[in-house]
């Protein structure tokens, strides 16, 4: 919904070929950046699940909520996004060039 909003919106505006392209870099990149900070506590319980799994001596857990309030108790909310510059790092380029080329693409 929110792409055809924005499609709407740049058709109104009169934006350019060219420019949409740059401005789909953008909005991807942005977008990859609110998706990778609102899914790395997920990823930080499901890796130290993981964890647990192969290496119980390192990690003890009974599941995803006893983890994500041990992790908690022990180290923070801030530990929930350890590793979110790195996330962001792969997210937001890989996305911000990948999504607006395809859509180029698929118009050829």
């Amino acid at each position: 919904a929110a792409l055809g909003k924005l499609k709407e919106a740049e058709a109104a505006l009169g934006v350019k070929t060219e420019e949409r392209y740059l401005l789909g870099v953008a909005n991807t990149f942005a977008s990859a950046g609110v998706a990778a900070a609102a899914t790395n506590p997920i990823d930080v319980v499901k890796t130290r699940l993981q964890v647990a799994g192969a290496n119980p001596d390192v990690f003890s857990y009974r599941g995803p909520i006893d983890c994500l309030a041990k992790l908690i108790r022990a180290e923070g909310p801030a530990a929930l996004f350890a590793g979110l510059v790195g996330r962001f790092l792969y997210a937001g380029p890989g996305f911000a060039i990948f999504l607006p080329t395809y859509d180029v693409l698929k118009r050829l």
